[in-house]
């Protein structure tokens, strides 16, 4: 063919590529608002993602919260790889559309069905990752409540104890002028207790550096919300499978789920378990399909127990660390803690042995220490990207936008906490805001995106609506445990090495759960003034 005629026909290719485009941009402006919602500036072909996206440490949810401040209530992004996002922050709105309370809710964006693989090699859905609220969700959701009742708390709250006083131990015998690293600590902790708790089995996560469902863990959880927040390392792990990356992520991943098998295999090695046990375990043992009443089969089951170890594990332990950064930072809210124990009898009891000597009924008395829990969970969220939902209906309206069907529409806890419409000096750590459990949103702002009956809701950390967490009470008890041992035994300091309060909220990243880069280094003093 003629030359010429080539360059013709690339010519005339090139325009109708272009005249689509012009026609499918006025099309898309005219049949939806997304032009019209706020938000920063793209790039041509990569859209947010230079802005937002990090290899390894990411910390998008600093940039959210800037650009929340600057954008108001609602913002947009486009992320290659993820789509177009829309970001909420008004309370009232969210929980009247979005997360299931007044009229309705929205499922869960399929962005969740990424963690299947951590959760096992079949890719089942668990009570997780589960988008619709579907009658499988359901009962398990209700199966599974009664291991965190109660009667089910106070039962393994003696397990709790032990744990806590293991690490008590631990960090005794460190070296009195070194200081510990409490991220890596906890970490290891919480996996014991929710093995101890959960499935009645004794991880040894504490005893041994080289603890294979910790280690497996610890590497997939980082791994897969990395993976999750920049695309780029999925197309890695697929098209260069013999890539150092990739051969990492295949061992872990095979060392995680051969350590689920082991669980699954020890629940069904008990056979039925007894009326009155309400283990998290034994509870999962009794769920029946809803479709045929049979028990669930190896895959699902294995992937429910999986979900509880992750969730009862990472998010607890780093929770447990920023609140122990409050306290180490801020000796006046330590001080407060401690005069709050002695003024309820409980100081003496704590320093001098937990066991039997500290109860259930005890964590719940202490006010104080909700405050400063619930202050530190509000600006170091462990989820600060929040949660995230899916529109199901083309043209369907959110704040008054039209949107296209399969928008991701996403609640994130970090800037939520953080923008001045909804608490006052929110880069202020000030726990006395939560004295009254009061709202703490001034709607006197901007106007919510549609009025609506009843107060909206401050504390959004273990998320809000019918798909919340499971587990917070349970969490709360293990945290409050800890904390309040740990202050009772020892002055708790932050290490040098943080670099103070800003040297440390610098160096915050998003893996599984809100971390910190390097670890958290902290002192430990026995207390002299225990009697």
């Amino acid at each position: 063919m003629d030359l010429r005629i080539l360059k013709q026909l690339a010519a005339l290719a090139f325009l109708a590529v272009l005249v689509f485009r012009i026609l499918h941009k006025w099309w898309f402006r005219v049949k939806y608002d997304w032009h019209l919602v706020p938000g920063p500036q793209g790039y041509p072909l990569l859209g947010n993602l230079p802005q937002t996206v990090s290899w390894d440490k990411p910390r998008a949810h600093l940039k959210l919260t800037e650009w929340a401040k600057e954008y108001g209530k609602v913002m947009k992004l486009d992320v290659p790889g993820i789509g177009r996002i829309m970001y909420l922050m008004d309370p009232e709105y969210i929980q009247n559309h979005i997360t299931g309370y007044g009229a309705h809710g929205l499922p869960k964006d399929p962005v969740y069905h990424g963690f299947r693989l951590i959760y096992g090699p079949h890719g089942r859905d668990n009570i997780v990752t589960t988008s619709e609220m579907d009658d499988r969700w359901k009962a398990t959701r209700k199966g599974a409540s009664k291991a965190f009742s109660t009667e089910a708390l106070k039962a393994v709250f003696p397990q709790v104890l032990k744990k806590v006083d293991e690490v008590a131990e631990i960090i005794k015998s460190s070296a009195a002028k070194e200081p510990v690293d409490i991220q890596h600590l906890l970490k290891r902790f919480s996996v014991d207790t929710i093995g101890l708790t959960a499935y009645k089995i004794d991880f040894k996560a504490l005893q041994d550096e080289q603890c294979p469902v910790f280690e497996s863990l610890m590497y997939c959880s980082s791994e897969m919300l990395a993976s999750i927040a920049n695309p780029l390392r999925g197309i890695v792990k697929r098209f260069f499978p013999m890539s150092k990356l990739a051969q990492e992520c295949n061992r872990m991943y095979s060392q995680l789920h051969s350590q689920y098998d082991w669980v699954l295999k020890e629940l069904r090695g008990r056979g039925e378990p007894a009326a009155d046990d309400l283990s998290i375990g034994a509870c999962l043992m009794r769920l029946k399909d809803p479709k045929s009443g049979a028990p669930l089969d190896d895959a699902s089951l294995g992937s429910e127990v999986a979900a509880f170890i992750q969730a009862g594990s990472d998010s607890t332990s780093h929770t447990t660390m920023w609140i122990l950064f409050v306290i180490a930072a801020l000796p006046e809210v330590q001080q407060k803690i401690v005069a709050e124990m002695k003024d309820k009898s409980m100081f003496e009891r704590l320093s001098d042995g937990s066991i039997g000597r500290f109860t259930y009924s005890d964590i719940a008395s202490l006010s104080y220490l909700t405050m400063v829990t619930k202050e530190a969970m509000r600006m170091f969220p462990i989820t600060p990207l929040g949660t995230a939902r899916i529109t199901t209906r083309d043209g369907e309206r959110v704040c008054g936008y039209r949107l296209p069907k399969g928008t991701m529409i996403s609640v994130p806890f970090h800037p939520l906490y953080h923008v001045p419409w909804l608490f006052e000096e929110p880069e202020r750590f000030r726990p006395e805001r939560w004295s009254n459990q009061a709202p703490q949103e001034k709607l006197n702002g901007d106007e919510s995106c549609e009025k609506r009956g009843g107060a909206p809701r401050s504390f959004w950390s273990f998320s809000d609506g019918p798909r919340d967490c499971i587990g917070q009470r349970m969490a709360l008890m293990v945290l409050h445990t800890v904390v309040a041992v740990l202050v009772a035994k020892f002055e708790i300091r932050l290490a040098d090495r943080m670099g103070g309060w800003e040297g440390t909220t610098a160096r915050q990243y998003i893996g599984m759960s809100l971390s910190i880069d390097g670890g958290m280094w902290v002192h430990f003093k026995p207390r002299g003034d225990a009697h």
